[in-house]
């Protein structure tokens, strides 16, 4: 029953300790559709 609150939970603690990773998504994210254009 609990798993959707853990899965939101564990969300925001990567989101809050890996601003690194969020840059890099956005950069992939940017990339990607530079290519696709």
């Amino acid at each position: 029953m609990q798993i959707q609150q853990f899965k939101q939970d564990f969300k925001h603690q990567i989101l809050k300790h890996s601003p690194m990773a969020i840059a890099v998504l956005l950069y992939i994210g940017i990339f990607t559709t530079h290519i696709s254009i």
